[in-house]
Order: C-alpha cells, then sequence, then structure tokens
C-alpha cells in the first residue's frame, strides 16, 4: 500500500491543486496545542505538512520548523508559496522510516495526515523516536467511526459518482456499512477491538467525484490512536471538540447529562479529534 500511496500523492497534481480547499480552515486550536509552552526557537518536525501553510504559521510564532511530507509535487508547491530559511524548511521523507536522528525534534505534530498512511503503528513508533525525551506529539485528524455519520453516508450515497473506501459499490452495502461501523464503534469503545481496521483506499478519482478522504487507508478513530500511544508509554490526553451544534446539542444540553455521560456523547458524534501526547523522560523510552 505505501508505494501505491507515493505514486499517487507524486503525481496527482489534481489533488495537490485540491489540498488548499481540504486542509484546515482555522489552525488556531491545532497551533495553539503545537505552541503550548514552548519558547521561540523550538525544533518543530510537522509530518505530512501537505502545501507547507501550518509550517509556515509555526515558524511565523519563532519556532524552527521542518515540514515534510511524501509527495514531491506538494514539497516543491509548499517550497514555493512560502521559500526557505533559518526557521523553516521542508523536506521529502517518508513518515514511516525518516532519515531523522533519535531525540531531534521539541514537538512533532501532524494535522488531517494520520488517516493516510499505510503502517500506523510504524508511523507512530517514528515520530515517538525522533522526539525528544519530555518533547510533545500533537496529532490531529478526523474520527471515522461516528454512527451518525455512517447514516448520513448512507443517506447521501447516490449524491456522489463513486463511493468512498468505506461505502459499499450499492446502496444496500452501504445500508449494511452502517451496521458494521456501529458495532466496531461500540466494540472499540467498550475496549472489545483492538485492531487497526485497514482500508483500501481509492487512488484515482477526485474529491468531487468521491468526497473527501477517498484516500483513507484506516479507519482512523481515538481508541486505537489513545493505545498505541499508551504502548509508547507516553502520557497522553484526547482533545474533541465541543458538542456539535443544533438539535442534538440543544436536545444534550436540556438533559443536563452528567460530566461522563456527556463526554462520552461527544466522543462518539465528534468528526474528528485531537491526540496530545508527552514522551516520557525515563530512560528507554
Amino acid at each position: 500500500m505505501a508505494d501505491k500511496l507515493k505514486e499517487f500523492y507524486s503525481s496527482s497534481l489534481e489533488y495537490r491543486d485540491s489540498l488548499g480547499k481540504n486542509e484546515l480552515k482555522e489552525y488556531t486550536e491545532y497551533l495553539a496545542e503545537c505552541s503550548a509552552g514552548m519558547s521561540p526557537g523550538g525544533e518543530f518536525l510537522e509530518c505530512g505538512c501537505g502545501l507547507g501553510n501550518s509550517s509556515r504559521l509555526l515558524s511565523l510564532k519563532g519556532f524552527s520548523v521542518t515540514g515534510t511530507d511524501i509527495s514531491p509535487l506538494f514539497v516543491e508547491e509548499a517550497r514555493r508559496r512560502h521559500g526557505e530559511g533559518p526557521l523553516l524548511r521542508f523536506a521529502v521523507e517518508d513518515a514511516s522510516r525518516m532519515s531523522f536522528r533519535d531525540a531531534s525534534f521539541d514537538v512533532v505534530c501532524s494535522a488531517l495526515f494520520m488517516e493516510h498512511v499505510g503502517d500506523v503503528e510504524a508511523v507512530l513508533r517514528e515520530m515517538h523516536r525522533v522526539l525528544r525525551p519530555g518533547g510533545r506529539l500533537v496529532l490531529a485528524m478526523p474520527s471515522f467511526l461516528d454512527p451518525f455519520q455512517q447514516l448520513s453516508e448512507f443517506l447521501s450515497w447516490k449524491g456522489r459518482a463513486r463511493p468512498r473506501p468505506w461505502e459499499a459499490g450499492t446502496r444496500a452495502g452501504a445500508f449494511l456499512n452502517f451496521f458494521y461501523f456501529s458495532w466496531i464503534k461500540f466494540a472499540k469503545s467498550a475496549g472489545l477491538d483492538r485492531k487497526i481496521r485497514y482500508l483500501e483506499p481509492v487512488l484515482s478519482g477526485s474529491t468531487a467525484e468521491c468526497g473527501n478522504d477517498f484516500d483513507a487507508t484506516w479507519l482512523a478513530n481515538s481508541h486505537d490512536v489513545e493505545r498505541l500511544l499508551l504502548g509508547l508509554g507516553m502520557e497522553v490526553r484526547i482533545v474533541f471538540p465541543s458538542c456539535p451544534e443544533g438539535k442534538a446539542a440543544g436536545l444534550m444540553r436540556r438533559l443536563r447529562l452528567p460530566g461522563e455521560l456527556r463526554r462520552a456523547y461527544e466522543r462518539t458524534r465528534a468528526a474528528g479529534f485531537t491526540a496530545v501526547a508527552v514522551k516520557s523522560k525515563a530512560r528507554g523510552f
């Protein structure tokens, strides 16, 4: 899968040009998590930097930032748009086997990247390896296990020319997928499913045809990420957006759920999350 991904990202001009539309519209929360407690001059590594927008914004805060991507196309465009200098560099790197020395960075971060990697565990191990003891790992990504999202996918299935990877080729198949994803969500929430659920990404077509994340490689979710980071000996905090606005949010406010139930609801409904982890200072990690 890794070779196919690299070939696709290195050759698709259409995908490159779509990145500006699909990247975070608001970097505020992500940048705040990345830079929390850091002084100017800190060494940052952003994996999957795409066109380099957030790498540049971090460098403007006075941090020394290296933005990497597996695609030479993306890196070339990032250099063209933002240039390079003492505080900003771009490099072509495979996040599952990076060329950097151990303990090279104070912060390793990524936004909307992890859902596109071919080997989740290998990438997290590499990020951990190049992070200094006491350093912070910040990963912002979508969650694909919201059963309400799957119901929406089913209801809007006919609105796309081609189904996304987690949708079947027929409407009946999409309906069955809704129940399958709901079960996986429950199993992971209950600790019954500890397997990374990989997908076969659609490496042709466009966002207009397939919808967002048609190139996703696994069912990204907070449960797996938290479990893997804890396995690396890291202190982990999962940050979710506030309860979605609209009728559901209003209902939750009226019900006045206890804190734990409210957080469980928000975790279930969250379309995305940010994992913030700190590398142990103890020897051996």
